[in-house]
């Protein structure tokens, strides 16, 4: 609908979030990295060029933090296998951001 693939058909998905409460992006990400894998395992690759301007380490390691959800995925784990290594730090951040919420938001 806008930037370069104005007006060209270029394929994709289209995210609605109806409980903002209880929706995790992260975790959907996730979701769909492995749902794109398991729909065309042939034909999904990781991005190969530089992202913003690094091009080591490859940009789904810049972009999750680290290695270990490519690698996870490249190895068959699952999204909840994946979250679990996460859970921990995802509980104390929810608690220190806790008080600087607005109260709709909390």
């Amino acid at each position: 609908m806008f930037h370069k693939f104005a007006g060209r058909s270029c394929g994709g998905v289209q995210l609605h979030v109806t409980e903002r409460a209880t929706f995790r992006p992260y975790r959907a990400g996730l979701a769909l990295l492995e749902a794109a894998r398991a729909l065309a395992p042939d034909e999904f690759r990781w991005r190969s060029e530089p992202y913003e301007f690094v091009a080591d380490p490859p940009a789904i390691d810049l972009l999750t933090g680290s290695a270990a959800v490519r690698r996870g995925l490249e190895e068959g784990a699952s999204v909840a296998e994946l979250a679990a290594g996460f859970e921990e730090f995802e509980t104390g951040f929810a608690e220190r951001r806790a008080p600087h919420l607005l109260p709709e938001y909390g």
